[in-house]
């Protein structure tokens, strides 16, 4: 909106069912002109819905680029997606990145749009990168994910020494 509140010329502020996999999933688009450059946006996770952040986090960037926040296969306004679950694979959630990154090219008549990924974001922005660097201008990891077996090795031993700490159990919890 602008100053008087009305929409500006040639802005988009929209959210929409796009099909992927398959699967009705979700995106919430916002920008100043549909003519800028596309980013999109994968949120952490997995499960992990963000469709309430892009418009605080990136309303100055909305000024010069097209905001794309996804809630991926089972989150948020796209959890009925994740049925069947036996769909839900990390080779699917790359596949879909693909895919909605090819839908955004069409739509906004770009060659290349700009990845950005949040932790689980990153392992998908990541892979999506690696098979299809063709589609991307750059890829912007935050919170890079590297090792997730690692990582969920130390969270876990991090929550049993808290648990340990208070003189609790895991068994009791």
């Amino acid at each position: 909106l602008g100053a008087d509140g009305k929409p500006l010329p040639g802005s988009i502020a929209a959210l929409e069912k796009v099909r992927l996999g398959g699967q009705d999933q979700w995106i919430l688009v916002r920008g100043h002109s549909v003519d800028k450059p596309v980013l999109l946006y994968l949120a952490g996770g997995p499960g992990q819905s963000d469709l309430a952040w892009p418009p605080v986090l990136f309303r100055d960037l909305e000024q010069d680029m097209v905001i794309v926040t996804w809630d991926q296969r089972g989150t948020g306004k796209s959890y009925v997606s994740l049925d069947p679950s036996s769909t839900y694979t990390l080779d699917r959630a790359v596949s879909d990145t693909i895919e909605l990154t090819e839908y955004l090219r069409r739509r906004f008549g770009e060659q290349k749009i700009y990845l950005l990924g949040e932790s689980w974001g990153t392992t998908l922005g990541g892979l999506a990168v690696q098979r299809r660097p063709d589609l991307y201008h750059a890829y912007i990891g935050n919170g890079q994910m590297v090792n997730t077996t690692e990582n969920a090795r130390l969270g876990y031993a991090l929550a049993i020494d808290y648990l340990e700490d208070q003189n609790r159990t895991p068994e009791a919890e």
